[in-house]
């Protein structure tokens, strides 16, 4: 596994975890959760969108 492909990875488990306790925080309905939890998301979609080279 090169540096790149682990980095990836980590991001993807990063992503499946935030949108885990993104569904659990929408189910308890705690806004503040909900919020922490999507922008936390979105940074990492968006990291992994940079390692694989789709966005600069």
């Amino acid at each position: 596994m090169t540096k790149d492909e682990e980095q990836l990875w980590r991001a993807e488990q990063y992503q499946r975890l935030a949108a885990l306790n993104y569904e659990k925080a929408v189910e308890s309905d705690r806004d503040a959760d909900r919020l922490i939890y999507q922008r936390m998301g979105a940074t990492y979609s968006r990291f992994s969108r940079r390692l694989m080279g789709i966005e600069q």
